[in-house]
């Protein structure tokens, strides 16, 4: 689990004030993407970057998140993928 604290200090958007968004976030396991935890519904495009906060998957062979789109892949740990490609560039 992260923390995802956002500024925006543009004064036409923010009005003359700093914007700030905060957002609790997770890596997934598989493939190393951050994705941002929201509540409610996620926008549609945003399936890969945006997951419900009530609805985090967990995979049980590696211990650890997992983005959405993971979820339709075998357990193939990111560690264990960069392992791979390190012995084939020997």
């Amino acid at each position: 689990m992260g923390y995802l604290i956002k500024t925006d200090p543009d004064p036409w958007r923010s009005k003359g004030q700093v914007s700030v968004v905060e957002n609790d976030t997770i890596t997934c396991s598989h493939c190393n993407r951050l994705v941002k935890l929201v509540l409610g519904d996620v926008a549609p495009g945003r399936e890969a970057f945006e997951q419900n906060a009530k609805d985090v998957a967990w995979c049980r062979n590696c211990n650890g998140f997992i983005c959405n789109p993971c979820r339709k892949f075998s357990c193939d740990p990111v560690e264990e993928k960069l392992g791979r490609w390190e012995k084939q560039n020997r």
